[in-house]
């Protein structure tokens, strides 16, 4: 416990007043950008401040219900004080919660152990009655683990927070259950959190309720490199000489533990010859800025190996520089049995078409809701005689789409949702047959909405790509310019990530040759929705950077001329 501690002060208290009420406004992130609780508030050791009443109760209780459980016998006593047994998972406020989870959810427990005694079905029931009573997902200010108590009333935050609650809910009812993490994902610019119950066979079970129900057999979806698990208890340090205190924070955390092995302990091993005589070796993913550390491996008569990596990953050999990771070798796609080294061939002079800056899996699902779709005109507000302009039948392959019109003169322009799906539109402009861009003088929905519904039409027309307005399943928007106007052209953008290529942004394209870091293949100004690039190495990772906007963006390689992202 002498590591244990908390966090105090009234920014906090103020932040957790404003989270129940959804997402911070603009006004609000401006009011908080500055906060970094670890230098704002108090740090309170549970040791100065911890009762006895907690702790026996909390013993008590977890004792209690463990011995009660048909599947208590096929754990040790380790994995009982690590996952069932603990009064608080990080830096929360100090609460007696284990029995007001336990009344809440017990008769969950009670009814299906009537049915089942497997442990990962009953941990699936509850698991769906948290599900139902919801979650709202946003993370706007970084602050300390919100505290159970307060996560019973207020089911906010982000996956760490619904990982927090299915613990305290789990534990209460003495099912053993962890949170596990990855540091940054191998393909988006994130980190994330998930729970796990542990199974009897000592299997980890990934899950996060919001999402999908609790399944054995199940695939997690994520690209994920290496997975840690957050630990109660302190763990062997795998370091024999102290650790250089500008050493990845996370990789040498004593409450840290590499649970890879239970994800990935198939893959084979990524062995790493080192010419510098330097005692650790770091596999890095790449995020767009920095190499960011997955995992950290000894030196051994000049070469590092690094156990337990997940296949379909590019890494990067890192060394830790001054605080920060600096290449060493060429980047690894990683296989199972095989891996692949990236380094390129400057005799092979290649042509790629780059139509993206990062991967486009999370923004399919964005995009797909334009599918069925469909833009009209009519001279009146009823659109009894409306004309159809056009219906979009599949997912663009940019950021946006240009209708050419030759229309006679109309007033009114709606856009129809399909069916069981929302209106999800980032911009949408008319210009008349000179270029000139005519403006909408209302726009109202075919049905009533409430204030933040019509606050946010204006998230149509702001030139701001990534914002985006959006409906209610099945909604039409009317757009009325208040007059009779000759309509040239539409540019129509749903909702989208912006990381396409866009016409006008000034991008430069890298390939990465080693401990030389990335190196520069020019700069071009799109001339369209994709760039060209000519004489390009073959056998290289390759990275795009946009000069002009945007923040996110990831390395890929190319097969047949074509970018390939993991």
């Amino acid at each position: 416990m002498e590591t244990k501690h908390y966090y105090e002060g009234w920014q906090i208290d103020s932040l957790k007043a404003i989270k129940p009420y959804g997402r911070m406004n603009d006004d609000q992130m401006s009011e908080w950008k500055w906060f970094d609780y670890h230098k704002h508030c108090n740090r309170v050791e549970h040791l100065n401040v911890i009762s006895s009443r907690l702790l026996i109760e909390n013993v008590d209780m977890a004792c209690d219900v463990w011995k009660a459980r048909p599947w208590h016998t096929s754990y040790s006593f380790e994995d009982f004080c690590e996952y069932v047994l603990p009064y608080c998972i990080e830096d929360e406020p100090l609460e007696e919660w284990r029995r007001t989870y336990y009344d809440k959810y017990s008769p969950i427990v009670d009814s299906i152990l009537l049915k089942t005694t497997d442990v990962v079905e009953v941990a699936a029931e509850v698991a769906k009655v948290l599900k139902n009573e919801g979650f709202d997902n946003h993370a706007d200010v970084a602050v300390p683990h919100l505290g159970a108590l307060y996560l019973m009333k207020n089911h906010v935050g982000c996956c760490r927070e619904n990982c927090d609650i299915a613990t305290y809910a789990m534990r209460s009812l003495g099912i053993p259950i962890a949170t596990d993490f990855y540091i940054t994902s191998p393909s988006y610019n994130s980190r994330h959190f998930w729970s796990a119950i542990i199974d009897t066979t000592g299997i980890a079970v990934p899950f996060n309720y919001t999402e999908k129900p609790i399944n054995r057999n199940s695939e997690y979806d994520r690209k994920m490199g290496k997975v840690y698990r957050n630990m109660f208890g302190m763990q062997k340090s795998k370091f024999i000489d102290p650790v250089p205190s500008d050493f990845p924070a996370v990789l040498v955390h004593p409450f840290t533990k590499d649970v890879s092995m239970e994800y990935f302990s198939k893959n084979s091993p990524l062995k790493v010859n080192s010419i510098i005589c330097e005692k650790w070796m770091f596999l890095s993913i790449y995020n767009g800025k920095h190499y960011e550390a997955i995992d950290i491996s000894p030196v051994t008569r000049g070469e590092a190996c690094f156990k337990n990596i997940e296949n379909g990953v590019i890494v990067f050999p890192t060394l830790c520089v001054k605080g920060r990771m600096s290449p060493c070798g060429y980047p690894v796609l990683m296989g199972t049995k095989e891996h692949h080294e990236f380094v390129p061939d400057t005799r092979i002079k290649n042509s790629i078409v780059i139509k993206r800056k990062y991967p486009i899996r999370n923004t399919l699902r964005f995009i797909s809701n334009m599918i069925g779709g469909s833009l009209s005109v009519s001279n009146d507000n009823s659109f009894k005689n409306a004309v159809k302009l056009c219906e979009f039948k599949d997912t663009l392959q940019s950021n946006s789409i240009i209708l050419d019109c030759d229309l006679a003169p109309v007033r009114y322009l709606r856009y129809t949702a399909p069916p069981e799906k929302n209106i999800e539109i980032a911009e949408l402009h008319v210009f008349d047959k000179n270029g000139e861009e005519i403006l909408f003088k209302n726009i109202r929905a075919d049905h009533p909405v409430d204030d933040l519904h019509v606050r946010n039409f204006q998230l149509i027309y702001d030139n701001i790509w990534s914002s985006f307005y959006m409906s209610e399943k099945g909604e039409s928007l009317i757009f009325d310019f208040g007059e009779m106007v000759d309509i040239g052209k539409i540019l129509f953008v749903p909702r989208n990530d912006d990381n396409f290529v866009r016409k006008g942004h000034r991008y430069e394209l890298f390939f990465h040759n080693g401990s030389e870091g990335w190196k520069t293949l020019g700069c071009k100004i799109a001339e369209a929705d994709s760039l060209i690039y000519n004489n390009v190495p073959g056998n290289a990772v390759f990275w795009l950077h946009n000069h002009t906007d945007g923040i996110e963006e990831r390395c890929f390689f190319e097969i047949d001329g074509k970018q390939q992202f993991i």
